[in-house]
This record gives structure tokens, C-alpha cells and sequence, in this order.
């Protein structure tokens, strides 16, 4: 079974061979982001908090080969690494799209997670050194996405 520290790693490892510099750091602190979200949005739910935290390292390490179908990519590339992942990382990754219907308490909330990610003060921050007005349009992007996904979540 993956753990979290290798799955922090191995994710650090892949993002670093495609993406350099704020490329780099952006998809750090967004998976770091959703890490803390899905802590957040954990507490008082009967979730697998391991899981969640090893999904919000990789969900997105697809990315380096594919923006489109990054969820599927993002799987085929942790179990390459790390053989068969559980049933609720699969999830948790191939489900954390806002049009995605994920099956478990888990997948629920890491899609919220990753949609709640760029609202965290370090992530609009970031966003905003380096483009205001583009941090503003992502910001209201995502404020779209996530309502439609908050309205499903039990809190």
C-alpha cells in the first residue's frame, strides 16, 4: 500500500519533469491546496483520511502528459509506480472533476477540495503576482464550478 510520504514524493518527482519554475510551484501548492482542503472538509465525516491525502498528491500528476484526460492519466501513472491503487484513490482521482459523479464520501470530497483550492488565500495570492486580472477570471471560474459541486456535499 502507497503511503502518503512516497505518494508527496513520487508526485514531486513527475511534476518536476515536465514543469519548471512557477509551472512547477504552481502545481505544488495546488495539490498542497487540496491537501489542506480535504482536511478541512474531512472533519466530522467518516472518511479514509489517508486516502484523500494520497489522492491529492496524484490527482492531477496526469497533467504532464494530458490536460484532457489528466484523471485517467493520473491513475495510469500511480500504478505504474505503485501497482493497483484501492478502490477510493481510484475514485478520489478519476472523479475529481466537477462533471464527475465520484462513488464514495472520499471522491465527494476531494472534488470539492480541488475545486475550493485556488479560494485558499496562498493559492489567489500566487495567482495574483502573476497575472491580477487572470486571478480574478480563475477565481470567478472556479467560484462557478465549485457552487453546482457544494450544493451536492453534505456538510
Amino acid at each position: 500500500m502507497i503511503n502518503i510520504k512516497e505518494a508527496e514524493k513520487f508526485a514531486k518527482k513527475v511534476f518536476g519533469t515536465k514543469f519548471k519554475g512557477i509551472d512547477l510551484k504552481l502545481n505544488l501548492l495546488h495539490s498542497k491546496s487540496v491537501l489542506k482542503c480535504c482536511i478541512a472538509l474531512s472533519k466530522g465525516k467518516n472518511a479514509d483520511t489517508a486516502s484523500l491525502k494520497i489522492a491529492a498528491w496524484l490527482h492531477d500528476i496526469g497533467r504532464v502528459e494530458s490536460q484532457e484526460a489528466h484523471a485517467i492519466k493520473s491513475v495510469e501513472i500511480a500504478e505504474k509506480e505503485f501497482g493497483n491503487l484501492s478502490p477510493i484513490i481510484r475514485d478520489c482521482i478519476l472523479n475529481h472533476g466537477y462533471s464527475e459523479k465520484p462513488e464514495t464520501t472520499e471522491g465527494r470530497i476531494i472534488q470539492l477540495a480541488d475545486k475550493m483550492s485556488v479560494m485558499l488565500p496562498e493559492a489567489f495570492i500566487f495567482h495574483a503576482r502573476q497575472d491580477k486580472e487572470g486571478a480574478l477570471k480563475l477565481l470567478k471560474k472556479s467560484v462557478d464550478k465549485f457552487i453546482p459541486v457544494a450544493e451536492k456535499f453534505e456538510f
